[in-house]
């Protein structure tokens, strides 16, 4: 039964760090879209200006 215990307690937590990770990739790469398109239009609008 104690195995059992261990078992059932650890699966949610690996599930808890599985999605976690996940979410931080797709966080990540959400932030990289945004920073590639503020460099891009900070670098056009300096283009603009001169």
């Amino acid at each position: 039964m104690g195995i059992y215990k261990i078992v059932n307690y650890r699966k949610p937590l690996l599930h808890k760090v599985y999605v976690l990770l996940r979410f931080n990739n797709e966080f990540a790469t959400r932030m990289n879209n945004i920073a590639s398109v503020c460099v891009y239009s900070a670098s056009s609008a300096r283009i603009d200006e001169v």
